[in-house]
C-alpha cells in the first residue's frame, strides 16, 4: 500500500475499525472468552477490551507510521467507531481501499472478508485487492480495457511511468489499439515500454487467459465495465494470478 501511495504520490492512511457491538457483547451474562495462550475461560470485561483495541490500534498506527517513513510517503492513522461495512461504504470518491484476502482461515473470518469487500465494491471508492502472501515487487503493469476506458488507462499509465515498469494493455477492441498506444505516450510512457494485445473474451477467464505469461505487478481494471463486474471473481483472479488488483472509479 505504501509502494502504491508513493508511485500515485497519495497519502497513506490506516483506519482502526472499533465495532461498538463487541462491548455490548461483554455486558451480556454469561459470555466467556477463551483467553490465550493460557487457554482459561474468562468473563467478558469491557473495560479491558477497550483497553486491549486501544493498544492494539496504537501498534498498528506505528507500524504504520514506520512502513510510510521508510518508503517516503506522508501517513496518518485514525481510529473510527462503528460497523466496518458501514464505515467502509461511506468511503469518499477519492479514497483507495486497501483490502488483503486473509490467509486460509475458519468460515467467519472468511465471510467477514467477504462482507467487507462487497462494502467496498458497493462505495465510491477505488480498491485494491491485494492477495494472501508476498506479490511480485517487479513485472508489468497491466490495464484490461474496454473501449474509451480512459480512467483505467490514465491511472496504469501512471503507475507504470513512474515505477519504469511495462505497460501492457489488454483491449477487447483491437480498432481503438492507435488511440490508447496515444493516451499512454501521452501519459509520459515512453513506445519500448508499452505493448497492447487483443483480450479475446471479457470475464475472469478472459483476463487470466490475457494475464498468462505476463507476470505482472499489478492489474489495473474499471469499476462498472463488465471486465470488473463481479467482486468475487476479482478476489478468485487476484488470488490465483496472485496479483494486486486495482479497480479504479471511473471520474
Amino acid at each position: 500500500a505504501a509502494e502504491l501511495a508513493r508511485l500515485l504520490r497519495l497519502d497513506l492512511r490506516g483506519l482502526y475499525f472499533q465495532d461498538p457491538a463487541l462491548a455490548l457483547l461483554a455486558g451480556l451474562a454469561g459470555v466467556r472468552e477463551l483467553r490465550l495462550p493460557v487457554g482459561g475461560w474468562e468473563t467478558l470485561d469491557a473495560a479491558r477490551l477497550a483497553v486491549e483495541a486501544q493498544q492494539a490500534a496504537a501498534r498498528a498506527g506505528r507500524l504504520l507510521a514506520e512502513i510510510a517513513a521508510a518508503v517516503g510517503v506522508p501517513s496518518g492513522f485514525e481510529t473510527r467507531h462503528g460497523s466496518a461495512a458501514d464505515i467502509i461504504t461511506n468511503s469518499e470518491p477519492t479514497d483507495i481501499l486497501l483490502l488483503v484476502e486473509p490467509p486460509v482461515s475458519p468460515p467467519p473470518l472468511g465471510q467477514a472478508f467477504a462482507q467487507r469487500c462487497l462494502a467496498a465494491y458497493r462505495s465510491m471508492a477505488s480498491l485494491l485487492l491485494l492477495p494472501a502472501g508476498r506479490t511480485r515487487m517487479h513485472g508489468a503493469i497491466v490495464a484490461a480495457l474496454m473501449p474509451a476506458d480512459v480512467a483505467g488507462l490514465a491511472v496504469a499509465a501512471r503507475i507504470a511511468q513512474q515505477a519504469g515498469e511495462d505497460l501492457v494493455l489488454l483491449v477487447t477492441d483491437m480498432a481503438g489499439q492507435a488511440e490508447m498506444r496515444d493516451r499512454a505516450l501521452a501519459c509520459g510512457v515512453r513506445p519500448a515500454q508499452l505493448r497492447v494485445q487483443a483480450l479475446r473474451r471479457p470475464g475472469e477467464t478472459g483476463i487470466a487467459a490475457g494475464l498468462a505469461g505476463l507476470h505482472p505487478r499489478l492489474l489495473v481494471l474499471t469499476r462498472g465495465s463488465v471486465l470488473a463486474d463481479d467482486i468475487g471473481g476479482l478476489l478468485r483472479l487476484s488470488r490465483e494470478r496472485a496479483v494486486p488488483i486495482l479497480v479504479v472509479e471511473p471520474p
